[in-house]
């Protein structure tokens, strides 16, 4: 169970890792100042995404605040506990179900393929 948590929280905050590092690569693509200057960043500073560097468009790497990091880890463990319940629910319901009836020796021994077979050849030894 704690590592199905794990391997979801990591997945969750894989998917999430744009919001704290968001290089789309859309910056190259502009090629006047004023439609550099115009995408805002996602991270809700105000501050431009791209920044006009002489003659091209680059896209400005922001410092990672503490509060930006706290956002994602809070994000993804949010979004992870849901999916994390659900696998933890699959798991003991369906795959660790419990056994209705308990199987005997004798009835297991009759339906394992050697019995099935050794009973076929009309019970006679093979070598």
């Amino acid at each position: 169970s704690l590592a199905t948590n794990i391997i979801v929280l990591l997945f969750v905050q894989s998917i999430s890792y744009n919001l704290s590092k968001p290089d789309d690569g859309s910056c190259g693509t502009y090629k006047t100042q004023s439609a550099c200057l115009e995408p805002k960043s996602s991270l809700g500073t105000g501050a431009s995404k791209c920044a006009w560097n002489g003659g091209s468009c680059m896209f400005m790497e922001h410092p990672t605040a503490f509060t930006v990091v706290l956002f994602v880890a809070m994000l993804s463990a949010i979004l992870s506990t849901p999916i994390a319940y659900f696998q933890d629910y699959l798991i003991f319901e369906y795959l660790a179900a419990p056994v209705i009836q308990p199987v005997s020796k004798d009835s297991a021994e009759s339906k394992s393929i050697f019995a099935k077979s050794f009973h076929i050849l009309g019970g006679k030894e093979i070598i």
